[in-house]
């Protein structure tokens, strides 16, 4: 199993990625729910965005490098 984000080439460039992270980082913090940050783009995202970190579980923040 492969997990990754991913925008279409067309499209590439524009900060839409972002766009995508945020909005599920956001809803996964509407709805009570942890992250995993599994996916490169994601974590480093994260990453760049402390704000989110708190949704890791802090057991889990190091194994992320978060």
């Amino acid at each position: 199993m492969t997990i990754h984000t991913e925008i279409d080439s067309r499209f590439a460039g524009r900060g839409l990625g972002g766009v995508l992270a945020r909005e599920a980082l956001d809803d996964a913090r509407a709805r009570g729910l942890s992250v995993l940050p599994y996916c490169p783009f994601i974590r480093g995202w994260i990453a760049k965005h402390p704000q989110y970190a708190d949704l890791v579980p802090e057991g889990h923040r190091a194994r992320f490098g978060l």
